[in-house]
């Protein structure tokens, strides 16, 4: 009787011990999801097919245009705002006189209602931050129920991180120059700050074949201070 116990067992046993081993060699949701994609294999060497591309291209696969989703920050205003109020604020008379004739948007931050014990809550505020190359200072504007409650200037010597439209137009002073303007006037061109000798803001703008692919071909230190062009150097033949 002990006998025909322990056979159905011993093949129960070794029925549920194949099913472990098949559910181990499978391989997991995220990996069959990353294989499905086509991309190698973990542990295999990967090669590209144009190491200078960005984002590179995986040799074999087939580049597919992702469509970037953001999400914006709970009371933070869309895009399309935000130009509306800095169209509005500087006729103010307060951030007209701190940007004086020559200025540049670089960016804004949104933050949120402060409540602070015994206080009642305030409105959330929107802080624009701008570049005055007639005072050579940044003007911080805070904003808040769409209007102007504070007009702030760096410290002096502070130079912060170049914005996208800054560095559109520190590569049209390059584009207008006649002299660069046969080389690079159709050129994607990209740009960050960089340190001067004589406290201007200057920026470092390089100008490329095709947009995102290196090398770039072209590169120009622009003075925004003084709105000139500094100087330049081909580093390849654009239209080789």
């Amino acid at each position: 009787m002990q006998i025909s116990h322990i056979v159905p067992f011993t093949f129960l046993s070794l029925l549920f011990l194949n099913l472990d081993l098949a559910a181990q060699t499978q391989p997991p949701a995220y990996l069959k999801e990353y294989q499905s994609k086509g991309l190698p294999p973990l542990g295999q060497t990967v090669e590209f097919e144009n190491k200078a591309a960005f984002p590179p291209q995986i040799k074999g696969q087939t580049q597919t245009d992702t469509k970037l989703e953001y999400q914006t920050a709970p009371g933070a205003r869309a895009p399309e705002a935000l130009a509306t109020m800095r169209d509005t604020i500087v006729t103010d008379a307060k951030v007209r006189n701190a940007l004086g004739k020559q200025f540049q948007y670089l960016g804004s931050e949104h933050r949120g209602a402060m409540t602070e014990r015994g206080a009642t809550a305030q409105a959330a505020t929107t802080v624009m931050r701008f570049y005055s190359y007639a005072r050579n200072r940044v003007v911080d504007v805070e904003v808040r129920d769409d209007k102007v409650v504070a007009v702030r200037l760096g410290p002096k010597g502070f130079q912060p991180a170049e914005g996208r439209e800054e560095v559109a137009a520190a590569a049209a002073l390059v584009r207008a120059d006649t002299r660069y303007s046969s080389i690079v006037a159709d050129l994607p061109a990209r740009g960050l700050i960089t340190p001067s000798k004589n406290g201007h803001r200057y920026l470092y703008v390089l100008f490329y074949k095709e947009k995102n692919v290196r090398p770039p071909v072209f590169r120009a230190t622009v003075d925004m201070t003084a709105q000139k062009v500094v100087s330049t150097r081909a580093l390849t033949q654009p239209h080789q």
